[in-house]
């Protein structure tokens, strides 16, 4: 098949690539959300303090909104951004 001829190629010339060790969906569509606005080492800190203040996806979607919004401004503060909420 022609695809596979492409991708053995592409291994050829570039290697595998290596995986983020994220194995839930979840978690790698929350750290992409993280990472929209930021680089690598500050989406690693914001991940970090969700994953301190939360112990689960389901517990940031029972929390109030504005605690939160409390977890993502303590973020923002480790990592030296100024944000207000209106």
């Amino acid at each position: 098949h022609r695809s596979e001829e492409i991708w053995d190629r592409v291994r050829e010339e570039y290697g595998t690539a290596e995986r983020s060790g994220r194995t839930d969906p979840v978690d790698s569509l929350f750290t992409t959300i993280l990472s929209e606005n930021t680089n690598d080492d500050n989406r690693d800190v914001a991940k970090e303090r969700m994953d301190e203040r939360f112990d689960s996806f389901q517990a940031i979607l029972d929390a109030d909104h504005e605690e939160v919004a409390d977890a993502v401004s303590d973020t923002a503060t480790v990592i030296g951004i100024n944000v207000s909420y209106s």
